[in-house]
């Protein structure tokens, strides 16, 4: 497949001409909340009309159930008000805003699920949500056509969540290792040139992303680094789209390139009681490598505990329960060392899609951002809009209808 620009001409129905992201901030357990900003302000919804309650600096919000709806109690040192929300989001603003001493965006909503959980959900404009992900992901330092090909890769795994979201869900994304890592903190930090030359690689790229052989949103995944072979995804998620493989000796430079990590067997079994091995089981006895992916990684292991009771579980479920920054990656050689485990590895990662610290090799190089996009993802093309963004549309189905390409 020839790599180079492909130009996609959309016909039927518009929408919208920003894309707005809807971001997962925190999930909030503990009531009273504190909330402080400068010209903060409330919106929320009566049955007869919006009220917004006056600008202040500070405020306690609380949350309850009363007659089995949940009821949102709001305090300030200028008023004291109940609202009957019936489950209705509380819309806050303001600058320098943030609650339980959390720096927030701008705008947030505050979205009640039960009366001992809410979701604090952000809503920032796509080119806003880029430069918090490039500045949160990669360092502005690295070349510009690295930072090009990250914008591009964001894009791309950005737009696939915004198309799969439900219509109605609180949120299209989480801001940690998850999804895509977004800090307000490190865009707000960054010195002006870095700032500049992030916003340069997202302007240059500017409706650019990733399309698979049907023509449909990429879900670009990423990694720190690949450890020398990418990996394909339905072996990380089962059922995920394959976007290829790659050889790559273009990573070493990463400072995760080998790794060694030697856990106690208790500090597992501590770890694996929080998620579903049952206490009953006693002390992890030890690790069984049942299988391997074809790049060399562990796909299927087993865990065996002192009781006989065992538990078959993926490589990556086995990182997650561990923590993914302790058992780095799943190319790892297994030791059993009496009480502890040790665990020699290379990457840093999932392994799928784009290596940050191979990218950043091959920018060094003078590869551009297209031949990097091109070697990470081998399966899939780069397009961009000709048109204007409020004149684009989907099919039913998700994928692209171009009268062109």
């Amino acid at each position: 497949m020839r790599w180079g620009w492909v130009f996609v001409f959309f016909l039927g129905v518009s929408v919208q001409a920003e894309e707005v992201v809807r971001l997962h901030l925190k999930t909030l357990h503990r009531f009273p909340i504190q909330i402080s900003g400068l010209g903060l302000e409330v919106d929320y919804e009566t049955p007869y009309k919006p009220v917004a309650i006056p600008s202040m600096k500070s405020l306690e919000v609380n949350i309850k159930k009363v007659d089995g709806r949940l009821v949102w109690t709001i305090r300030s040192h200028r008023f004291n008000t109940v609202v009957n929300m019936a489950g209705k989001p509380l819309a806050l603003s303001g600058s320098d805003l943030s609650i339980a001493g959390q720096s927030l965006p701008r705008n947030v909503y505050l979205y009640p699920i039960s009366e001992s959980k809410v979701h604090i959900v952000a809503e920032v404009n796509m080119e806003a949500y880029l430069l918090g992900v490039l500045a949160s992901e990669v360092p502005a330092s690295w070349p510009l056509e690295t930072l090009k090909a990250q914008a591009v890769a964001t894009r791309s795994y950005t737009l696939h969540s915004l198309y799969k979201a439900q219509e109605f869900a609180p949120f299209h994304l989480k801001t940690s290792v998850l999804d895509q890592v977004y800090k307000k903190s490190n865009k707000d930090r960054l010195p002006p040139i870095y700032r500049q030359k992030i916003l340069k690689a997202i302007q240059e790229t500017t409706g650019q992303f990733l399309v698979d052989r049907q023509g449909k949103y990429l879900k670009a995944y990423y990694h720190s680094d690949c450890g020398g072979h990418t990996e394909i995804a339905g072996h990380v998620w089962p059922g995920a789209h394959n976007m290829g493989t790659t050889k790559d000796r273009f990573c070493p430079q990463s400072p995760h390139s080998s790794w060694t990590y030697t856990p106690t067997k208790l500090s597992l079994t501590q770890s694996f009681y929080k998620n579903s091995v049952p206490k009953k089981w006693g002390l992890l006895e030890k690790i069984v490598p049942l299988s391997k992916t074809p790049s060399g990684r562990h796909d299927q292991l087993n865990l065996v505990f002192e009781s006989g009771k065992s538990m078959k579980i993926s490589g990556q479920k086995l990182r997650e329960w561990a923590g993914f920054f302790r058992l780095k990656s799943t190319y790892f050689e297994l030791k059993d060392l009496g009480a502890k485990v040790r665990f020699k590895g290379k990457g840093n990662g999932h392994g799928v899609g784009l290596c940050q610290w191979g990218s950043k090799s091959l920018g060094e190089r003078g590869q551009t951002y297209l031949n990097i996009l091109k070697h990470y993802y081998p399966l899939s093309k780069v397009v961009r809009y000709k048109t204007p963004r409020s004149q684009m549309s989907r099919n039913s189905k998700g994928s692209f209808s171009p009268s062109h390409l």
